[in-house]
């Protein structure tokens, strides 16, 4: 399920490994990455408070999506 509002879309956080996982955010254009990145941040607080951690990201990237229009950010975390 996406999260769609102010022209951010969230991807599902997945499951990558034991305790790791990814979630993406994608924005209109430079302008909205900001919101892109709170988004996919707060995605993963939301998980690992669910389960009762606290999130630590491991790795963070920007990257220019749809020729260059739009901005998607990825999180790579995990619950401690």
């Amino acid at each position: 399920l996406a999260l769609l509002a102010g022209c951010v879309s969230t991807t599902d956080v997945l499951q990558l490994g034991p305790d790791t996982y990814t979630v993406s955010s994608t924005a209109d254009g430079m302008r909205m990455a900001v919101d892109a990145r709170q988004r996919a941040l707060q995605a993963a607080a939301e998980k690992c408070t669910g389960i009762g951690r606290t999130v630590e990201v491991t790795q963070e990237s920007t990257m220019p999506t749809r020729m260059g229009i739009d901005t998607t950010i990825s999180v790579v975390f995990r619950c401690v």
